[in-house]
């Protein structure tokens, strides 16, 4: 087969989204079903898909159709770039969308329920009729197949992809007790006065058991937690309740309800993240975007001043 030199500016959108079809379902007949298209559409656009391309993109047998390596390899390129075109749509639509369509964003596991709330009155003060949707991850993994709008991240790498990477201001990850719990019990001055308090610890944004706390100074302190959950709101809420001293990411924010808990060692015992926001390139011009990821920005320094 002769490859054409002007394939890409002729190739058909729809042919390209059914052979990603194609590759989830393992047949013609599932991504007919998907695509809500007859067998015989599905496979007349895929063999001029493989005719336009000019290498053979899948093969035919008993156990139905496998994609072939450049199969496989334009499948998935195509996705990603599918994905992206639909977002850079939905940006040039919302512009002039009254209501604004709904807003995505995937987040950690456990951030202050006060947080979202505040993103959420952002939202409606900028756009009123905003609705957001919220997905709560306990590790935030950017998902091109299926997108959302923004990622925060607390992780230290960088996922690979067609990202605008916007890092906000840091947060400490540290000891706190409530004011009760640190009352009732003898001052805490060490790291060794650690050791008969039960520990409830955060496992972090990579989701693992954590078996030491990181020193200040350098180097770590082994310790055996008596309770580890993902969910960062939980650590709080059972410190709050006096089960012992929490381990996880802790900050002020404004307006938030007052909080009885009190760091612990924060001289010695913590470490810092630096969250990031993911915004897929196709919306990282939509001025809504833009003007929230500002907004966020703006919103989690002010307690640092």
């Amino acid at each position: 087969m002769a490859i054409k030199s002007d394939t890409a500016e002729s190739l058909d959108i729809g042919a390209l989204r059914l052979l990603a079809l194609v590759e989830r379902e393992g047949s013609i007949l599932g991504a007919a079903r998907l695509a809500a298209l007859s067998r015989a559409t599905v496979r007349r656009k895929l063999e001029g898909l493989q005719a336009e391309v000019g290498v053979p993109l899948f093969d035919k047998s008993r156990a139905g159709v496998q994609l072939t390596e450049a199969g496989r390899l334009l499948s998935r390129r195509a996705s990603e770039l599918l994905a992206e075109l639909d977002l850079v749509v939905d940006s040039a639509r919302e512009v002039a969308l009254a209501p604004p369509r709904p807003l995505s964003l995937t987040i950690p596991l456990g951030l202050q329920p006060h947080s979202l709330g505040l993103v959420t009155r952002v939202l409606q003060s900028m756009w009123p009729g905003t609705c957001v949707h919220f997905h709560a991850r306990a590790q935030v993994r950017p998902d091109l197949a299926a997108p959302t709008d923004l990622y925060l991240s607390l992780a230290d790498e960088i996922p690979p992809g067609p990202f605008e990477v916007i890092e906000l201001p840091e947060v400490e990850v540290c000891l706190f007790a409530s004011a009760a719990y640190l009352q009732a019990h003898a001052p805490i001055t060490s790291v060794s006065d650690l050791a008969p308090h039960p520990l409830v610890m955060w496992s972090g944004p990579e989701d693992q058991a954590p078996t030491a706390l990181p020193l200040r100074a350098g180097g770590e302190l082994p310790v055996a937690p008596t309770l580890v959950s993902n969910d960062v709101h939980a650590i709080h809420e059972l410190a709050e309740a006096g089960f012992g001293i929490g381990y996880a990411g802790h900050h002020d924010l404004p307006g938030a309800p007052p909080s009885t808990l009190q760091r612990v060692l924060p001289e010695r015992v913590g470490q810092s993240l630096r969250p990031k926001v993911l915004i897929t390139r196709g919306v990282a011009e939509s001025p809504r975007i833009r003007h929230l990821v500002e907004t966020i920005r703006r919103l989690v320094a002010e307690p640092q001043r």
